[in-house]
């Protein structure tokens, strides 16, 4: 049993190893698409109004209404709700079933072939979706700094309202999807399912010296905003947060993609 556990670090690295030998940052996609290219260079990429507003606002009405009704506490039938009263957030799952408007945008065939190109053939293990409401002015706890996997995980994100820096954006740190011994160490906690590591927490000191070190590599920080419509794509491997609500609401739809 002992020789087991001196083995772990040996069996990490080596999965490790395999595994960005042939990500898509290390072997960059054969493609001339500059989207795709900064997605995989910066782990996440922004494109604003990507759908019509006019496309986009009888999804955010219903979603709005809906997730109204949970934050009242009333009790939705044939619903899938996640309620995080504590961090001001509530969510409603299986977009498609409640809300039809929404599956040309959920199944945007550009956007899939992005993820597509990103994962290089790998496959999809698991897929949902939710929309994602904040309207409650409380501290969010998942504003700690944090990674949602130690492989690539990819989400897609819709902005359902306009988000703005009051209104709880996403805030990412470029290029922290990378492989590097400043991670190996966050992701060997999450490998082996240590209790602290699983929750993926990173300190801030660690980034704020990654970027005062310089470099092609250096991260930075990025609050992502943008119109209703808006879509953004992230690598979640990368380090992220979350912010708080200053003023108005959030509303978005998300899409998870795990490996």
């Amino acid at each position: 049993m002992l020789n087991y556990w001196r083995r772990r670090p040996v069996r990490f690295k080596r999965e490790m190893d395999t595994y960005f030998r042939s990500h898509c940052t290390n072997v960059t996609p054969e493609s001339h698409d500059k989207n795709l290219l900064s997605l995989v260079e910066n782990g996440f990429l922004v494109l604003p109004g990507y759908h019509d507003r006019a496309d986009i606002q009888p999804i955010h009405d219903k979603a709005y209404a809906l997730l109204e009704q949970v934050r009242q506490g009333v009790s939705l039938p044939d619903a899938r709700v996640l309620d995080y009263g504590e961090d001001g957030i509530y969510r409603l799952r299986d977009v498609e079933h409640h809300i039809p408007e929404a599956a040309g945008i959920l199944n945007d065939k550009y956007l899939r072939s992005l993820l597509a190109m990103y994962l290089q053939g790998s496959p999809v293990l698991a897929k949902s979706d939710y929309i994602d409401y904040k309207p409650d002015l409380k501290h969010d706890h998942t504003s700690v700094l944090h990674m949602d996997s130690f492989k690539s995980q990819l989400k897609i994100f819709t902005l359902l309202s306009d988000v703005g820096e009051k209104t709880a954006p996403l805030v990412y740190w470029s290029k922290t999807h990378r492989d590097g011994a400043w991670r190996r160490r966050f992701d060997y906690l999450y490998w082996l399912g240590d209790f602290v590591g699983t929750h993926g927490h990173v300190p801030i000191t660690s980034l704020r010296e990654l970027r005062e070190k310089g470099g092609a590599d250096a991260p930075q920080e990025v609050k992502v905003t943008g119109p209703a419509g808006t879509v953004v794509i992230a690598d979640t491997r990368g380090i992220h947060r979350a912010s708080c609500l200053v003023e108005g609401y959030r509303l978005e739809m998300v899409q998870k993609f795990s490996l």
